[in-house]
This record gives C-alpha cells, structure tokens and sequence, in this order.
C-alpha cells in the first residue's frame, strides 16, 4: 500500500513522482499506480478517511473500469492522477535457488 501527497507529488517515501491526470492514462491494460480522489476516500469504511491513497490497477475495456490487484472494479470518478508501475527489482541468486527448491517440493507433491 503506498500513500501519496497531492500537493507536493510525494509518495510516502518521499520520491518524486511526475503525476498525469487520470484521463491521459493508458487503456490498453497496463498496469498503472492511481492516486484515489478525495470523494472516493471519505466514502471508505476501512480506518479513518484519507486523501492520499495510491493503488494498482488496469482498464477492461470490455467492462469500462479500471480493474484493481484484487479484482474489484474502481471507477474513472474515483481516481485523480497516474503514473506507470515501478519495475520489480531482479530477484537474488539466493531468491531464485529458494523458487526453484519451492518448485521443485511443490512438483513431489503432485506425484
């Protein structure tokens, strides 16, 4: 979960982030981080409203919504600014020998 202050461009870990409106954002089902709008936030149950919550999500254009990491629909209404998600960073020698082990567990499992 990331947060991000409007008025200064900041994500909560004080980086930089160039914004672009909402409407400039790509529909081809990319996958992009929003910031919520003030609206959509003081309407939110879970803990106290915020004005700075930032989430990742793609177009559907074959339903008209931006489409979350967990499914839910969210609206153009709903959203104020974007930007492209981050690039994962690599993952280690040390992260891929654990996968593969995971991996290879997971495989005895079936047989």
């Amino acid at each position: 979960m990331l947060f991000f202050d409007p008025k200064s461009h900041h994500l909560g870990d004080n980086s930089v982030i160039d914004w672009q409106p909402i409407e400039t954002a790509p529909r081809d089902g990319s996958r992009i981080l929003v910031a919520m709008s003030d609206d959509f936030m003081q309407h939110q149950t879970r803990g106290e409203p915020r004005d700075d919550y930032c989430i990742f999500v793609r177009w559907v254009g074959q339903i008209g919504y931006w489409v979350d990491d967990y499914r839910s629909f969210v609206k153009d209404a709903d959203v104020t600014h974007w930007v492209p998600a981050p690039v994962p960073p690599q993952a280690t020698a040390h992260q891929r020998m654990r996968d593969a082990a995971a991996i290879s567990r997971h495989r005895k499992d079936d047989v």
